[in-house]
């Protein structure tokens, strides 16, 4: 787990969650800011951690999930794999667990 790799103040602007277009799911438009204190900006060290947490690989099609259990704070293995995911974390606690869409972690990887 690797906590904060963003935290609330990297966001210049948090969009309200909607349906997707392309199927199943929702997402949330986000605007990161363009630097963080020491000047790098905070999109790059979270793709950085996308990429290294293997997102690419874990969700190359709609049917991947994300397996996080909210009573034992594991990720559990879904479909066959246990897949990385995203969590949001509300004063020190988990509330929501995403994973990832498969040409968002592609884009990440690049």
């Amino acid at each position: 787990v690797q906590e904060g790799a963003m935290i609330q103040d990297d966001f210049e602007e948090i969009g309200t969650a909607a349906q997707s277009d392309r199927g199943t799911g929702a997402y949330v438009p986000v605007t990161v800011r363009n630097t963080a204190e020491n000047g790098q900006s905070p999109a790059h060290g979270f793709q950085d951690a996308v990429a290294q947490r293997g997102f690419q690989d874990a969700y190359q099609t709609q049917a991947d999930r994300c397996g996080y259990n909210a009573e034992t704070g594991d990720i559990e293995v879904v479909n066959g794999d246990r897949n990385p995911c995203l969590l949001l974390v509300v004063d020190g606690e988990v509330v929501n667990s995403f994973g990832m869409d498969p040409g968002l972690a592609d884009s990440m990887a690049a």
